[in-house]
């Protein structure tokens, strides 16, 4: 039948790793009402709940998608290569947030710098947004 893959139901793991994604973006965006309405002293909080739930999907991604990937394309270089590349660029972005994270442990840290705060806060969502669109759009689709 021509429908029969419209209707096939996605893939347990894809399916955790959006709703990951989705669980992240609704934290970053309580984390960016706070520093809209400068409620300063409610950041760190949040900024943690973000980080441990980022690091969670990370790992989750690592042990699981990116296992399975290579397990899937084993014989095919040209996709080991791009799934390598795009694993080495995730551990690029996972060193910003982490860098990021311990850079404002405290609201003192926040407040002496809230300038930097939020341009470094803004970027990292942009650079979040923009690989999640990315991964779910075109690298997912690899999972067979």
């Amino acid at each position: 039948m021509w429908f029969g893959n419209f209707f096939k139901k996605e893939d347990p793991l894809i399916a955790a790793l959006k709703k990951h994604h989705k669980e992240l973006f609704k934290i970053y965006l309580k984390i960016a009402v706070l520093v809209n309405k400068n409620k300063l002293d409610k950041i760190p909080p949040k900024l943690n709940v973000f980080y441990y739930k980022y690091k969670q999907h990370i790992i989750y991604e690592d042990n699981y998608f990116y296992a399975k990937l290579n397990e899937i394309y084993k014989n095919n270089m040209e996709k080991k290569v791009f799934i390598r590349n795009k694993r080495e660029e995730m551990d690029v972005i996972t060193k910003a947030v982490e860098s990021f994270i311990r850079a404002y442990p405290d609201v003192n840290h926040i407040r002496d710098n809230l300038g930097a705060f939020r341009q470094e806060f803004q970027k990292i969502g942009a650079v979040l947004k923009s690989r999640v669109d990315f991964e779910e759009s075109e690298l997912y689709v690899l999972y067979k």
